[in-house]
């Protein structure tokens, strides 16, 4: 009984758990992020309900208290830290948080999310019978493309890979709408490279579900290389 969802109703479910994720660890920043926060909340106002998409009715409550939110972060409410706290008690956060650290410096900021050798997980792609793009996320990539143009950036937007086992389970009609949204992008915007169809690498280059292990990072980097050769001189 599989029903007809949108795959902008998973992005939006991702975006609402990132959002929640930084939002509740990452504001050290009140006034910046009070600022820029209203921005974006109130322009995904502007997208609730377009298109049959009952986007961010959440926003409405994170909004309305978006300033008490912003003080108990800047006095160090517990409400805020608490949870964090607490954990620290049970764990060397320090210690962990450094063997990261010195990971990604040594590495030159490279770290990876899956390092796995092997991956035939199917990803969520595959539970979706159509693509529509979320349209925050739309606004703000044509927003993002704008600005670039003005300001006489070359933009080249490429698509990283599945791993094997989830383009094999994509529905054909989530793909030709994923591929088509992409060409209605190029045909708009015809000073950007856009490549845009979904493809795969078999599961041996994949750490996990979605990300690329050292090999498969290694094969992709080396194919952007190959593909771009003036911007890699």
């Amino acid at each position: 009984n599989l029903e007809e969802i949108s795959y902008s109703d998973y992005l939006r479910d991702i975006h609402k758990m990132l959002t929640k994720s930084l939002y509740e660890q990452t504001l050290s920043a009140p006034k910046a992020a009070k600022e820029s926060g209203k921005r974006v909340y109130k322009t995904a106002l502007r997208y609730e309900g377009q298109d049959n998409d009952p986007i961010y009715k959440w926003t409405e409550d994170i909004l309305t208290d978006f300033d008490d939110k912003i003080l108990e972060y800047k006095v160090y409410s517990v409400k805020q830290y608490g949870k964090a706290f607490i954990k620290s008690l049970t764990e060397n956060r320090y210690e962990v948080n450094s063997e990261e650290y010195d990971l990604a410096t040594g590495a030159n900021g490279q770290t990876y999310f899956g390092k796995l050798k092997y991956s035939e997980e199917i990803g969520v792609e595959s539970r979706y019978l159509s693509f529509r793009p979320l349209g925050i996320m739309d606004y703000y990539l044509r927003k993002t493309f704008d600005m670039c143009l003005d300001l006489g950036v070359d933009v080249i937007l490429e698509v990283v890979p599945m791993n094997k086992a989830t383009y094999d389970a994509c529905y054909e009609s989530f793909l030709t709408d994923y591929f088509d949204y992409m060409k209605g992008l190029q045909s708009e915007y015809p000073q950007i490279t856009i490549n845009g169809d979904l493809y795969y690498y078999d599961n041996e280059y994949f750490g996990d579900t979605n990300h690329l292990n050292p090999n498969g990072a290694e094969k992709y980097s080396n194919s952007i290389k190959e593909k771009y050769p003036d911007v890699f001189e």
